[in-house]
């Protein structure tokens, strides 16, 4: 449609050469071609209608004949708040969402807010300390505020949870609370209790204690005033409950039995007490009674009775067996205890007992003639030789003889000393 058909020059003899020529009409103009651009659109689309354009020629020419293209996509600019479009509706901290939407009705998915926001509504219970009006008690739970679901504190009050443990912290002193009543050692005491007037099981003294009552009567040697008598009963302090003695007292018991410590003899066969007691006449009559163990005189001794009499008095005897002595002295006693004037001892020449060496000392053994005590004198050990010095058997009778000399001389003086 643009150009006319070019054709091949050619020899005469038929033969096609490579040159061309135009001729010829031009062809019509075909519109078949279908290009969706801005030069060949009929009508503009939209979101819900689809753009028309004009079929064109190969050439570019436009022809009458249209075709459809392709609709728009939505454009969510518009702002409409009405249900249909609403997101959320309005809180007392935000106000109502809308979605935006296109111009032909469609939702988008952005919103806007549009209204005012509604007023608070304290409905929410949350018992937690944020919201915490008074603190629970042993009589009643703990009450709340009742909050906005934005968090906002209410000025009405909910109960809620459980009652606290009763605290035993109050003392009240009345008989309410009494646990045991005073005594004259210890004050009365009184359970403590809770503020709301429960009873706990601690306790605590309070007042005075009260004075001793002294209306016990115990009969024991703690409370004894007077011992009985064979006249009158023993006495006995009255007391108090706590054990405290008073100065009150009462009688109780049996009567004593007569005592008799002072015998007067009769006769040779009996003798006779009165009663020890102020004020008792009780006389008692009895066969002498003699004591087992003999009573000493300064030169005889006897059996005595308890009035005074005696029996079977004689001398003091002595024997070669009632020898006592110390050191130094000796003396004889008889069966009844007197003893013999202490004399010295009377010794003898002594008898060595144990040999004297070079090993050990030697033992001489003093006996006294009378008594028979004993006392025993050392005689020195025997000095050994040193090696290499000679043994001088000379030396050694001299000392010997020394010794004896020693002995002989101390039992002179000891006798000597005996006889004065």
């Amino acid at each position: 449609c643009t150009a006319k058909a070019t054709y091949y020059k050619s020899c005469v003899c038929g033969a096609k050469g490579a040159e061309t020529f135009a001729s010829g009409e031009f062809a019509p103009h075909v519109y078949d071609q279908e290009k969706a651009t801005a030069e060949y659109e009929a009508t503009p689309a939209s979101c819900t209608v689809k753009a028309t354009y004009y079929k064109s020629c190969v050439c570019g020419l436009k022809g009458t004949e249209t075709f459809d293209g392709e609709t728009l996509p939505h454009t969510y600019d518009k702002e409409v708040a009405t249900e249909t479009y609403k997101a959320s509706g309005a809180t007392c901290t935000a106000k109502a969402t809308y979605y935006k939407s296109c111009v032909c009705g469609a939702k988008g998915s952005e919103t806007f807010a549009v209204g005012s926001t509604l007023p608070h509504t304290y409905d929410q219970e949350k018992a937690t300390a944020q919201y915490e009006a008074t603190p629970a008690s042993c009589t009643a739970k703990a009450t709340y505020y009742k909050s906005c679901v934005c968090g906002l504190k209410g000025t009405e009050t909910f109960a809620s949870g459980d009652f606290a443990p009763h605290t035993y912290d109050k003392e009240v002193a009345t008989e309410t609370y009494k646990a045991s009543g005073a005594t004259c050692t210890a004050k009365a005491t009184y359970y403590k209790s809770c503020v709301c007037g429960a009873k706990g099981t601690e306790t605590f003294a309070s007042g005075e204690t009260l004075p001793h009552t002294y209306d016990k009567e115990v009969a024991t040697d703690a409370y004894k005033a007077t011992g009985a008598t064979c006249l009158v009963k023993a006495t006995y302090y009255k007391s108090c409950v706590c054990g405290a003695k008073g100065t009150e007292t009462f009688a109780s018991g049996e009567l004593a039995a007569h005592t008799f410590t002072v015998w007067t003899k009769v006769d040779d066969k009996e003798h006779k007490s009165i009663c020890d007691v102020q004020g008792c006449l009780q006389d008692k009559k009895e066969n002498h009674s003699f004591s087992d163990k003999l009573t000493a005189g300064e030169n005889t001794h006897w059996y005595v009775c308890v009035c005074g009499e005696k029996k079977d008095e004689a001398k003091h005897t002595y024997d070669d067996k009632s020898w006592a002595h110390d050191d130094d002295t000796h003396w004889q006693v008889c069966a009844c205890g007197n003893k013999t004037v202490a004399a010295k001892h009377n010794w003898d020449e002594g008898k060595v007992t144990v040999e004297t060496s070079t090993k050990q000392e030697g033992e001489k053994t003093y006996t006294c003639k009378d008594c028979g005590a004993t006392y025993i004198q050392k005689i020195p050990q025997i000095e050994s030789p040193k090696n290499g010095d000679s043994f001088d058997v000379s030396l050694c009778v001299a000392v010997m003889l020394l010794a004896v000399l020693s002995m002989a001389l101390v039992f002179v003086i000891r006798k000597k000393a005996n006889r004065e």
